[in-house]
């Protein structure tokens, strides 16, 4: 923690913040998988995925331009701008899933039925929470980063089990999404009026502001939107590929395989973030090479992160949910070795954004998209079952990012 200096405080209250969010997670997840059924949480996991693609296009990756932005007015500019757009992009989006689903007779849009209806929202919600996040970060207000994990995991977990007891289905597990990441974003709303407060008037215009970060919209968007792609390729070619089920299993797995590396590695990404953007605005010269080298000391623990699950993985997973989601424990052990790669990667990820690295990163997150679909593809085709097409396209996603490290261990 010494490369870290003063920002080891930051670590920490994220770090516990994340801790105690996930903790709640586990809880909730308990309850979940016994008030659901695969084919609902695949539903919901379908549409988390979508949802989640559609954020970049909806911000125009704006909001992630926020931290590493050099003047307060810049960033109030990028932060009015992304939000407008999203509400715009949000709203049609939703107009767009009704007419559908009035036209396919309910089955809307990909299949999802009335479900679909929600994807306008968790795009508004989930961009809204990304977009305040990264002010967050770049005003360094770690305690209030860490703050929004616990509230936003109680509230999603909580009105997800209370609406599961009235009603079993998709669209529960959506509003309580859709609420837990408006609580969240609550929790970071002070962060806007601190910035409004060091920020000068009047603001410079749109035009000239979204000219000034045009590599932002050029190449940082279009490869977030890849990325994200990438990420949530899984989910849904295994809805397409075996059904709602099989995607039900990969979700819930993924959403117990994936804790450790929001505890770990995003707890240690908000600060790279927030830190590296802030020494660049101050013109020093240090890029960052001793965050880099704690980073990789996270190499020990993701291994024996992997360890464990691949061999207490399903059986964890029968005994804490129930011998229904075994499945979900095989597939946790398939990409268990690909997640604890993407934990040492998370962190990492963000000297892209902080050193603005737009346009090796749209060319390594386009890498990242075909290789983990051709993979995946080529292995359905061959038969190797849902562990391993998963299996597949996990380890596309985590070839791609050690090639990705090396560059940066090149580059810093």
């Amino acid at each position: 923690m010494r490369a870290l200096g003063g920002a080891k405080k930051a670590v920490l209250f994220i770090f516990t913040g994340a801790g105690l969010s996930q903790v709640i997670l586990l809880l909730t997840s308990v309850a979940i998988a016994r008030i659901y059924d695969p084919g609902q949480i695949g539903i919901y996991s379908i549409l988390i995925a979508v949802s989640v693609v559609a954020v970049p296009v909806a911000t125009l990756g704006l909001g992630n331009a926020v931290a590493p932005a050099e003047r307060a007015e810049d960033a109030m500019v990028l932060v009015h701008t992304a939000i407008c757009s999203l509400v715009v992009f949000a709203g049609a989006l939703t107009a767009l899933a009704a007419l559908t689903l009035s036209a396919t007779g309910g089955a809307g849009l990909f299949g999802l039925g009335s479900a679909s209806l929600f994807v306008g929202p968790i795009t508004l919600a989930a961009g809204l929470f990304g977009v305040l996040l990264q002010l967050g970060i770049r005003l360094r207000s770690y305690r209030s980063v860490a703050v929004r994990g616990v509230v936003q995991a109680s509230v999603l977990g909580g009105v997800q089990v209370a609406l599961g007891l009235a009603l079993q289905a998709a669209s529960s597990l959506a509003i309580g999404d859709v609420l837990g990441r408006l609580a969240g974003s609550a929790m970071l709303a002070p962060s806007y009026w601190r910035l409004r407060a060091g920020a000068s008037f009047p603001l410079p215009s749109v035009r000239s502001t979204i000219r000034k970060h045009r590599d932002v919209v050029s190449h940082y968007m279009p490869s977030l939107l890849i990325e994200t792609a990438a990420i949530q390729a899984g989910v849904i070619l295994v809805g397409i590929w075996f059904g709602a089920d099989a995607a039900g299993f990969l979700g819930f797995a993924q959403r117990m395989i994936f804790a450790p590396i929001t505890l770990i590695g995003a707890a240690i990404g908000a600060v790279v973030l927030g830190e590296v953007a802030k020494r660049r605005r101050d013109g020093e010269l240090d890029r960052g090479a001793q965050f880099s080298s704690l980073v990789i000391r996270l190499a020990p623990v993701a291994g024996a992160f992997a360890l464990v699950v691949i061999v207490v993985g399903p059986a964890a997973f029968v005994f804490l949910f129930g011998q229904e989601w075994e499945t979900s424990g095989s597939l946790a052990r398939a990409i268990a070795i690909p997640a604890a790669v993407g934990l040492v990667w998370n962190p990492l990820s963000q000297f892209f954004v902080a050193l603005e690295f737009w346009k090796p990163f749209l060319v390594l997150s386009a890498a990242r998209l075909l290789i983990s679909v051709a993979l995946g593809w080529c292995a359905y085709e061959l038969g190797a079952g849902l562990v391993g097409t998963v299996a597949a396209i996990a380890s596309g996603g985590a070839l791609v990012e050690v090639l990705s490290m090396n560059y940066l261990r090149l580059r810093l």
